[in-house]
């Protein structure tokens, strides 16, 4: 029986071919790693600027709703020199009901724009219990 011996040219644990494979795979983890840290950082601004939007879209329909049914106009306006806010108010006269479309939009940083709908009845028409 032969003894085991070390193969010839191999020097410490690891051949110069396989550390050069351990690095480049170590590169590329590295690389796709600072990628996706990257990615979140533009990312999470953005979701955050949802949930802004959804607050000022909320109190605008609050507002909204609280006016009487007589002065619901279109309109649009500026918050935060940011967000854009735009509603469209349409009536339905077989219904006396308005519907309302509102509009935010955040342009500077990622072009979005997120749509809210409701209808409006007028009060004169609501049954009383």
């Amino acid at each position: 029986m032969i003894p085991a011996h070390p193969r010839h040219g191999a020097s410490g644990i690891f051949t110069r071919s396989q550390a050069a494979l351990c690095a480049a795979l170590f590169a590329l983890v590295g690389t796709s790693t600072l990628c996706l840290l990257m990615a979140y950082g533009v990312q999470a601004p953005i979701g955050n600027d949802a949930e802004r939007v959804a607050e000022i879209a909320r109190s605008k329909m609050d507002s909204l709703h609280s006016l009487p049914y007589t002065r619901l106009t279109s309109g649009c306006d500026t918050l935060e020199a940011y967000f854009i806010r735009r509603w469209y108010v349409s009536t339905n006269l077989t219904a006396a009901r308005k519907s309302v479309e509102l509009l935010v939009s955040w342009p500077l940083t990622a072009g979005h724009t997120v749509a809210f709908n409701t209808y409006i009845a007028d009060s004169r028409f609501k049954v009383r219990p």
